[in-house]
């Protein structure tokens, strides 16, 4: 939970109250009281560190005048009822997606989680908030840089391999665009899988792996939220 630890005060029973609160599907959650912007913010954080949480995509919030706490109300993408049963069956797929990785070492589980998002991911904009969250990929097989992202985290997490999910930008363009950072022997490395991903489908060797920061931020933006050093 890399974001979660660097958050205190406010901001760290603001980031439980949100995921218990959306884990748990209620329509409003009670946190203190703070600016629409760090609520956001706060979300983001919870849905990068536990990319499971793929139900949701924006909020609103509620307050009284002087109250020391606000009411903020989740954005569901799908009904509440069906969402369990999602939750289940994409937990079921995942399970069955990773059992032959479950005994191996963590830099060959990180190339079985690159193999499977180069052999079964079409990067494609569908106009679907799902295609932001791992929904879209493990079920069907489409998503964006985001998606990509959260579902190489959500992998590795069941393998037991440290990773955190980085949010920045494309130099070129101020266009938001995520990524991972994974760490192996010790040590952090940004590894791209999205940017791979789009190289192997023009024919070209995928780079985008193992890099540290001096590497990296040749073509991306540094980040919107902290990382860790990758030296």
């Amino acid at each position: 939970m890399w974001y979660r630890s660097l958050l205190s005060g406010d901001e760290a029973e603001a980031y439980d109250g949100i995921r218990d609160g959306v884990l748990s599907l209620e329509r409003e959650i009670r946190i203190p009281r703070m600016e629409y912007r760090t609520a956001a913010d706060i979300l983001a954080k919870v849905k990068l560190d536990d990319p499971g949480i793929f139900w949701v995509r924006g909020h609103s919030v509620s307050f009284r005048a002087g109250a020391e706490h606000m009411n903020l109300s989740p954005e569901y993408i799908f009904p509440v009822k069906q969402i369990p049963e999602m939750r289940k069956q994409l937990g079921t797929r995942l399970d069955r997606l990773l059992r032959p990785a479950y005994d191996l070492d963590p830099v060959r589980a990180v190339g079985f989680v690159r193999s499977f998002i180069f052999n079964n991911v079409k990067y494609e904009k569908v106009g679907k908030s799902y295609s932001h969250e791992i929904y879209g990929i493990l079920s069907h097989g489409i998503g964006v840089c985001e998606g990509i992202a959260k579902t190489v985290k959500l992998m590795l997490d069941r393998l037991s391999v440290g990773s955190v999910v980085a949010v920045g930008s494309e130099n070129d363009e101020n266009i938001r665009h995520a990524w991972n950072l994974i760490e192996l022997h010790g040590r952090m490395r940004h590894y791209d899988m999205t940017y791979d991903l789009s190289r192997m489908n023009a024919g070209l060797k995928p780079v985008y792996a193992g890099m540290t920061d001096d590497m990296i931020y040749k073509d991306h933006n540094r980040p919107v939220y902290e990382l860790p050093e990758c030296r």
